[in-house]
């Protein structure tokens, strides 16, 4: 019985320790591949996102329940919003995005940046992202991006950043 006990043991840990904690806050233990994982059908749950262009504007962008609130130099604005991302194991994808009744659908290619066994980051159509969460319910993508830029006299110069975080639930 004792034997029986270890070799479950061993066969465990062996099948457990090629899918442990990849990004900061995945589970710290899954059974199914990080593939497998991110192939399914997100809903937009949580966005958050701050910039700065060129030091002339800057905002936020918040998510609040199905409401994208906009704040821009003091000005805010309201929009009724809702977004899906269908991520396909054929390495394609279709985002939909609902703005105040309008619909766009978007469809290209997504594949792993990192092809080791880590797959931490993805690129949606070019468009890289760090995947701070993957568990087989939720997906917790994030963005940074920072560029200086200096010309003699052009209205683009200065620094554009911004950094986003999107948190979706699998549907």
């Amino acid at each position: 019985m004792k034997k029986i006990l270890v070799t479950v043991i061993v066969l465990l840990s062996i099948i457990a320790i090629p899918s442990c904690k990849k990004g900061e806050d995945d589970p710290f233990i899954s059974l199914r591949s990080r593939d497998a994982r991110v192939t399914a059908k997100w809903k937009l749950v949580d966005y958050q996102r701050q910039y700065n262009y060129y030091n002339s504007i800057s905002g936020t962008e918040t998510l609040n329940g199905s409401i994208l609130i906009v704040t821009e130099n003091g000005d805010s604005y309201s929009y009724s919003y809702s977004e899906e991302l269908e991520i396909n194991s054929d390495g394609t994808y279709k985002k939909s995005t609902v703005i105040d009744g309008d619909v766009e659908t978007e469809s290209s290619i997504w594949y792993w940046l990192n092809t080791t066994d880590d797959k931490t980051s993805i690129s949606l159509d070019g468009v890289e992202y760090v995947i701070d969460k993957l568990s087989t319910k939720e997906l917790v993508l994030r963005r940074e991006y920072l560029s200086t830029e200096t010309s003699n006299g052009s209205p683009a110069s200065g620094n554009y950043n911004y950094k986003s975080d999107l948190t979706y639930e699998k549907q």
